[in-house]
């Protein structure tokens, strides 16, 4: 295995990491949602670790760009400028939108658990 397979590799963990590591904690928080308050405790801790994998994912994304850049392209060719500047805007609009969605699925967490512990009005309670 030469060193461009080995970096070739590393760039599709990096990818697999990063979507992977969003798309893991999205899915647990909403299952999490749909399971009973004492059966929730696994699935927030997944969520919570996943997240994670998105920053590992994009350090090594990164890392095995440039190694591939530098390895076997060179820096003449135009796509490479684009693909770069790309990686660096998406990785925040990722991260911002999966805090965004984590936040909405806690607030509807709370809406419901809040709606669950209030007694019935003809209890008198």
């Amino acid at each position: 295995m030469t060193l461009h397979d080995k970096i070739y590799v590393l760039h599709i963990l990096g990818t697999i990491f990063l979507w992977g590591g969003a798309l893991l904690s999205l899915f647990m928080a909403k299952a999490a949602i749909k399971k009973p308050s004492m059966e929730r405790k696994i699935h927030w801790r997944i969520s919570i670790w996943a997240q994670w994998f998105i920053p590992l994912g994009a350090i090594a994304l990164s890392i095995s760009g440039v190694g591939l850049i530098n390895e076997g392209w060179g820096w003449f060719l135009g796509w490479l400028d684009i693909s770069i500047i790309a990686t660096l805007l998406i990785i925040p609009v990722v991260i911002f939108r999966l805090n965004k969605s984590l936040s909405q699925i806690g607030q509807e967490n709370n809406q419901t658990t809040e709606n669950q512990s209030k007694l019935p009005s003809n209890l008198d309670a």
